[in-house]
């Protein structure tokens, strides 16, 4: 992409390759798969990045050319080479699962890193939890507090809770459970299941905050809706013995037997207590 200046303004220009690969898009866009990827490959190998990305995605997934996960490998690596951020995190994440290529922790660290570095969001999560939990580096809990941090202020949601946690948790920072509830409702209110159950324990429990049980109730259900096991559990808690709630044996029982199904152990030792007294 260039800019070209035109009566003192200026204007983005496209390669050659970036038409193909433009063009390509609006193909496939209209539903002519084959002829779209034909251009995008084109692009591709006349060296444009986004194109060679595009090409690893197109064979990750099966889109107009046959699956290949060790094809999508090749292309993710020459767009990583040429600094496209979104290919490497993609390599980074194929080295992660080995997927289309041996399992090498070592290889994600340093491509997430890159692409991190670079301003991914995605893989600024994965390096905190590489850094986290010690996959490919030695663990460093207070580096991957900073990565969760950076994605958590652009909004990923996944981070806001990854960021929660630590201050929950006070790993890799200093303890702060009123800066947790913060993180916890910002990715809640993004429909973060995990943060809409540990939002319904701070309120039931009043940590970090003020007990209101009402509130707690409130998340519990958002994320039992999303099959929650736990939330599912609390909801069956509520029911059974009335808190802030009417007192009702068969929803109790409806929300144990979702979280029992789930394998959840209490909510399958509480069916067996409370199905023969239905039965009765």
């Amino acid at each position: 992409m260039k800019k070209k200046k035109v009566g003192g303004a200026s204007l983005v220009t496209l390669t050659p390759a970036e038409e193909l690969a433009v063009k390509g898009e609006i193909l496939m866009s209209e539903g002519k798969t084959k002829e779209g990827v034909a251009l995008v490959r084109q692009a591709a190998d006349m060296g444009d990045a986004g194109a060679q990305n595009n090409m690893g995605y197109y064979y990750s997934m099966g889109t107009g050319v046959r699956q290949s996960y060790k094809q999508a490998v090749i292309w993710y690596k020459r767009a990583a080479k040429s600094g496209d951020a979104v290919a490497m995190k993609n390599l980074a994440q194929c080295y992660s699962a080995g997927t289309g290529v041996d399992q090498d922790y070592e290889k994600a660290f340093k491509w997430f890193s890159l692409s991190a570095e670079l301003g991914d969001v995605t893989a600024q999560i994965n390096l905190g939890c590489c850094y986290y939990y010690g996959e490919g580096t030695e663990s460093d809990p207070t580096e991957a507090v900073r990565w969760f941090r950076k994605a958590a202020m652009q909004g990923h949601a996944a981070a806001q809770t990854n960021l929660a946690t630590c201050y929950y948790d006070g790993l890799g920072v200093d303890q702060n459970l009123p800066l947790a509830v913060e993180w916890f409702k910002l990715a809640a209110e993004q429909g973060d299941m995990e943060s809409q159950f540990r939002l319904g324990v701070c309120f039931f429990y009043g940590l970090g905050t003020d007990v209101n049980k009402e509130e707690a109730l409130v998340w519990y259900q958002k994320a039992a809706a999303q099959e929650e096991p736990r939330s599912q559990f609390a909801l069956g808690r509520y029911y059974e013995k009335g808190i802030v709630v009417k007192r009702n044996k068969k929803k109790a029982l409806f929300w144990y037997q979702k979280a029992a199904d789930q394998g959840h152990e209490d909510a399958i030792e509480k069916c067996r207590r409370l199905i023969p007294s239905e039965e009765e």
